[in-house]
């Protein structure tokens, strides 16, 4: 098989669109007919649209639903409907990735039918790998409550049906596992920690009250997670930064005022708050605020 197709799997919320976004600057396809990007993916969601309402129709065929946490009735897979589903699926990657040699396949509605997928994919003569993406589970389930309403519980049991489904499903290809984590590693030194994840709540918390007051750029991640190595390499960075120890971030906020972003980073009482010339300083240490 010559050609590639690689399964971005996850559930809701869980970084598969920054995963994909980072396939893509790596030389995979995306599809033709992107999903626009709204306030809450600003950078965008790397998904086809048509595969979005398709995936959508086939969960109402097989009697349930995008935010359901029951498994899809394998007997459904295998009856007529989801046979003539085939062929409209089969028209559709063809018209959305046409003869690309690598491409990226991404929406985590696909999480919960990848066998028909490793079906589909063998026929046409493509190898399937997958790229499993993984958050904590109540980090996912805080951003759909913000995003959608659900129940944290109910949040967390969505979480976990993908999750299992799509571990499941692919242990008979080639695959990998990253953690959401990983997108704030040290890339000088290719090394990451667990990051702490109140860092993550603040970020969801400060982009929802940006979105609320009318702000919709894009947030930009300055600095994670920093080895020694490379704090020490890095001119005016404190000696015990709490960056060596996954516990602080830096970042702007496209077209919000620095004053706003850190009165609402403060609001939250997490740690410090510092507020430099081009990004603002975030961590779970003590509480304080400064200006650099």
């Amino acid at each position: 098989m010559s050609r590639v197709a690689a399964l971005v799997l996850g559930a809701h919320r869980s970084g598969t669109s920054v995963t994909a976004g980072i396939l893509a600057r790596l030389g995979f396809a995306l599809p033709r007919t992107l999903m626009p990007a709204d306030p809450w993916n600003a950078e965008g969601y790397f998904e086809s649209s048509p595969f979005h309402l398709f995936h959508d129709r086939m969960l109402h065929a097989a009697g349930t639903s995008w935010d359901s946490y029951t498994r899809v009735n394998p007997e459904w897979l295998a009856s007529d409907d989801a046979r003539a589903m085939r062929d409209e699926c089969r028209q559709l990657l063809r018209s959305e990735f046409g003869d690309a040699p690598r491409f990226v396949l991404k929406d985590p509605r696909i999480c919960r039918f990848v066998p028909f997928w490793l079906d589909l994919l063998d026929e046409e003569g493509i190898q399937a790998k997958a790229v499993l993406t993984v958050r904590p589970p109540f980090d996912v389930a805080r951003s759909l409550r913000a995003r959608d309403g659900l129940r944290l519980s109910l949040g967390a049991l969505v979480w976990l049906r993908h999750v299992l489904d799509a571990q499941a499903a692919t242990r008979t290809i080639p695959r990998t596992w990253v953690a959401y984590a990983e997108v704030l590693r040290d890339w000088r030194q290719k090394q990451s920690v667990q990051m702490d994840p109140r860092l993550f709540w603040a970020l969801a918390v400060i982009r929802t009250v940006c979105q609320r007051a009318g702000f919709s750029g894009k947030a930009t991640i300055n600095s994670g997670y920093r080895t020694l190595q490379t704090n020490s390499s890095l001119e005016g960075t404190a000696r015990n930064s709490l960056h060596m120890a996954g516990r602080a971030i830096d970042l702007t906020f496209e077209k919000v005022p620095p004053s706003q972003l850190v009165g609402c980073a403060l609001a939250l009482q997490i740690g410090g708050v510092g507020q430099y010339p081009g990004f603002t300083h975030i961590d779970s240490g003590n509480l304080r605020t400064w200006q650099g």
